[in-house]
Order: structure tokens, then C-alpha cells, then sequence
């Protein structure tokens, strides 16, 4: 391993806000949905239209879809951690699976088995060979400027 030279966490990051934004939009879709299920009157024999119920089944699996995949999506990224030793990377990356949910996978890198590493919005993507590892981190840059330095990769930004 080396000596350790930078780590980050993605603890607070602004990452989380934006999808918990994300997904309030679309649970407010759902129960808007529930709502206009309410307004659909009833036929003569007061029998609930079945319009009504197809948009307040809809509605509520929406809402409920998306507070779940913003819960899951925070704890995926707040559990992402990137440590940069002397001679190896290591830590927890996540990727985005169907509905957005992310998915948490270990990592341990040498500087050789690194083909890129890119930084946008306060994470970082570092690209293998056979897999990418994305990180949310306050210091990405900073980390990405020591991988750089340690490998003399070429400096990519998105």
C-alpha cells in the first residue's frame, strides 16, 4: 500500500441533495396522481371509476418507488470512499442499476491497472480496464491531481 497521500468520503455531498430534489419531484407526480384519482366522479350506481383506481395504484407506486431509490441512492453515495496510497487506490465507488438505484462495490487499483480518471460535480471516475469506479468526494479535484501525479496520466475534465 504506501504511504497514504489523500482520502474522501461521500458524506454531505451536494449529490445528495440534487436527487433527493429529483425524486420530490416525481413522488409529487405520484401524489398528484392520488389526488386526481379523487376527482374522477363515480358512475350512477356510486361504483369508483376504474380510471380512479388505475391512477391512485399508479400514484402510490410512484411515490413510493421514488422516496425508496432517493433513500437508497444517499446511502450508496454517502458510503463511497476513495483512498490514494503511495502505490494503490482503494475504496467503495458506486454505479447507477435500472431506476437509478446505485450499487456499492469495493475496489483496490495500482497505478498500471488505472487506464483514466475524470472529476465532475465533486466526484470522481476512475476507469479500469474492465470496470469504473465512481466516488463522491468535497476534494475530487485534489485527488485526481495526485493519481495524476503518481501515474502521469493525461488530465481529463468533464
Amino acid at each position: 500500500m504506501g504511504k497514504k497521500l489523500i482520502s474522501g468520503s461521500g458524506e454531505g455531498s451536494s449529490a445528495i441533495t440534487f436527487w433527493w430534489i429529483i425524486f420530490g419531484i416525481v413522488a409529487g407526480v405520484g401524489i398528484l396522481l392520488i389526488i386526481l384519482s379523487d376527482q374522477i366522479p363515480r358512475d350512477l350506481a356510486g361504483r369508483i371509476n376504474p380510471r380512479a383506481i388505475y391512477l391512485l395504484i399508479v400514484g402510490g407506486a410512484t411515490f413510493i418507488v421514488a422516496i425508496v431509490d432517493a433513500g437508497l441512492m444517499t446511502v450508496c453515495i454517502e458510503q463511497t470512499q476513495i483512498t490514494v496510497y503511495e502505490n494503490s487506490i482503494e475504496g467503495v465507488g458506486v454505479n447507477k442499476n435500472i431506476l437509478l438505484v446505485y450499487s456499492s462495490n469495493l475496489f483496490k487499483l495500482t497505478y498500471d491497472q488505472i487506464t483514466s480518471v475524470d472529476t465532475a460535480d465533486n466526484s470522481i471516475t476512475i476507469f479500469a480496464s474492465s470496470a469504473a469506479y465512481k466516488c463522491y468526494a468535497e476534494n475530487a479535484r485534489e485527488i485526481q491531481n495526485i493519481i495524476f501525479n503518481q501515474r502521469n496520466l493525461p488530465v481529463s475534465n468533464s
